[in-house]
């Protein structure tokens, strides 16, 4: 029987093994530590990997407090604000160590699937007929044959170091990252995304009494104290700061960098990379696990018939490459642009003052964003609003009474405004 190797147990790994268990492929899933997997992350699921939870069950498998639905998208600079809501459904703030679980419950409910944790992969070497790959558990070494491996071990992939396929990133800023979450219920039925020189802070809320908060920043412009180096970056937003000052901290403040990383080709002979061993640029667009999903589905719709005809090499495995583009220029592209708003400021502050009175155009970059519409059907009839929007800019004043009357609807009739339960935006302070 051809059995597929899956080194990595992360949303990419356990997704992957997933969709080939419903074609009746025989996988084996290592990951070197231990389930479920924590991750620095944003944490914010867009509409279209909800429905990848949904279309494979994955989603029952989620405790009840363990993901929050979240409307849109608000950005908020300055004093302007610019926001929308997605028109393919909501999206789910899911706290990683929830959607690992959840993730590795549903593999776990396939026979043909095997999970091995604490399993490290230490060599492999291929023939024109299988891959000998050499596995290390528990201080022994044990060497088995596969047909093909995937490569799903993220950031610093070991199966793309050893494959020789380690590649150019696509992008030349070295951007880190950190979370933290904290106990205070969501103020808000946004993703939002604040934006200071050389930094983003993003709030995900992922509970009905947790939100996390997510720094990206460039350490060229920036450099957190090396004590408390997460509340250094937390008083760069005063209105985040006040919010959680008294508040728990549920988690440890975790940091990750630099991101971006790329690879020379996505196949080899034997090997598939997807996910974040491939390509990661940036978590500005909060696609990276939308992509691994979309590439999961890509690996199941080609694989299977690719085990039986025995066809894996390289040439053969392109048909999977050129799938993979797709999403990936998608990714690449849009996190380009929204990092060059990044850089410079005096171009986002134009971007966001037009979007501020354009909630459709709004909307059809965060539809493009996740593939669900072409970035070139522009609606050209609501283009006159990214006008009125730079001349006249949406102020978050202009909306103070609107936070008020989303605050109840969000948490119902019982509503009081209280530290760490549920608090208003500032917009003094923002």
């Amino acid at each position: 029987m051809s059995r597929v190797l899956i080194v990595g147990g992360g949303p990419a790994g356990l997704s992957v093994a997933i969709t080939l268990a419903q074609k009746n492929v025989a996988c084996v899933v290592v990951e070197k530590s231990c389930w479920p997997r924590d991750k620095v992350c944003g944490e914010g699921l867009m509409p279209t990997g909800v429905h990848f939870l949904q279309k494979y069950n994955i989603d029952k498998n989620l405790p009840e407090d363990g993901y929050y639905p979240f409307a849109g998208i608000r950005y908020l600079d300055g004093n302007i604000i610019a926001q929308a809501h997605f028109k393919s459904g909501d999206g789910f703030g899911i706290r990683r160590l929830h959607l690992s679980n959840a993730l590795l419950q549903t593999a776990r409910g396939f026979s043909c699937v095997e999970i091995r944790e604490k399993t490290q992969l230490q060599s492999f070497s291929r023939d024109e007929i299988g891959i000998d790959a050499v596995l290390s558990c528990a201080g022994n070494s044990l060497n088995e044959r596969f047909s093909v491996i995937i490569g799903a071990d993220g950031l610093r992939s070991k199966v793309k170091k050893i494959a020789g396929l380690e590649g150019r990133a696509p992008g030349k800023q070295k951007r880190w990252g950190g979370r933290q979450h904290f106990a205070v219920t969501p103020w808000s039925p946004y993703v939002e995304i604040r934006w200071r020189k050389g930094i983003e802070a993003y709030v995900t809320p992922s509970g009905e009494n947790r939100v996390e908060i997510a720094f990206l920043w460039e350490r060229e412009k920036l450099k957190p104290r090396k004590k408390d180096w997460f509340g250094s970056l937390l008083e760069l937003f005063p209105d985040l700061y006040e919010k959680v000052r008294d508040c728990k901290e549920l988690s440890k403040a975790q940091g990750i960098g630099p991101l971006a990383v790329g690879c020379s080709s996505a196949v080899d002979d034997r090997i598939i990379l997807i996910g974040d061993a491939q390509v990661y640029l940036d978590g500005i667009t909060g696609e990276g696990i939308s992509m691994a999903f979309e590439q999961a589905e890509i690996v199941s719709e080609e694989l299977p018939q690719l085990l039986i005809d025995d066809r894996l090499q390289k040439k053969d495995l392109q048909v999977l490459a050129k799938k993979f583009k797709k999403p990936v220029r998608r990714y690449v592209l849009l996190t380009r642009l929204a990092l060059l708003l990044t850089r410079y400021p005096v171009l986002r502050r134009g971007a966001m003052r037009s979007l501020s009175r354009s909630s459709t155009c709004f909307q059809h970059f965060l539809e493009s964003n996740m593939g669900a519409k072409p970035l070139w059907y522009f609606p050209l009839f609501s283009s006159w609003q990214l006008l009125w929007g730079l001349l006249v800019p949406k102020r978050i004043t202009d909306v103070s009474s609107s936070f008020i009357n989303e605050k109840r609807d969000l948490i119902g009739p019982n509503y009081k405004e209280d530290k760490c339960r549920h608090t208003l935006t500032d917009s003094k302070a923002i």
